[in-house]
């Protein structure tokens, strides 16, 4: 018997014992103990234990090195994307241009076409002379124009956007011809200013 086995036959046997041995065999035994697997698992947590601390030891030096603070980047973030969706919201707003166009005489202007200039988004007034106009833009510059008309053009903002008053002037026109005669100026016919549409309405009933 090996020396490790003649220690664990007498730890374990609890009766008397008769036996021989040999000449070398007759010498005091020392209980030799056991590694424990134990011994390695508490190893194996401690060294978890030391990566884990190095690994944010590594963290908070870089963060440092960058001046970055890993518990306010998400608040930023959080932020940054509140901004964007607010910015997209501007960017999808349309704006309501309600108004009427007006003569010089102060009677609607009857079929003058409101167009958001640079688009084909447009409408034209009614018999009165009102009209309604929806824009992509929280800021539009509209222009009015129709036949016998001067073109004008309005800068329109959220904040005058409502019951808009425009006055629109009629063009000039010249009724008749000039003819030069050995250097006098004469007319056949009389100068006019010519009658609103709306004139020209009432005079046919």
């Amino acid at each position: 018997m090996s020396d490790s086995e003649i220690i664990e036959y007498f730890s374990n046997s609890k009766n008397k014992t008769c036996g021989r041995f040999n000449s070398n065999q007759l010498r005091s035994y020392n209980e030799f103990q056991k590694p424990s697997r134990f011994k390695w698992l508490d190893l194996g947590v401690i060294g978890s234990l030391i990566l884990s601390m190095f690994s944010i030891h590594e963290v908070q030096s870089q963060s440092k090195k960058y001046g970055v603070n890993p518990g306010i980047s998400i608040s930023k973030n959080r932020r940054a994307d509140k901004i964007d969706n607010l910015d997209k919201k501007e960017d999808n707003a349309v704006m309501v241009i309600t108004g009427r166009v007006i003569e010089e005489s102060g009677e609607g202007a009857i079929g003058v076409n409101v167009v958001q200039k640079g688009s084909k988004t447009g409408t034209s007034t009614d018999f009165d002379g009102n009209f309604s106009l929806v824009v992509a833009k929280a800021k539009a510059k509209i222009v009015f124009n129709g036949i016998g008309y001067e073109t004008q053009e309005l800068i329109v903002s959220e904040e005058n956007c409502e019951n808009i008053i425009v006055t629109i002037e009629s063009n000039a026109e010249i009724l008749g011809e000039i003819v030069i005669m050995t250097g006098e100026v004469s007319s056949n016919k009389l100068y006019s200013s010519r009658k609103s549409i709306w004139q020209r309405i009432k005079n046919i009933f």
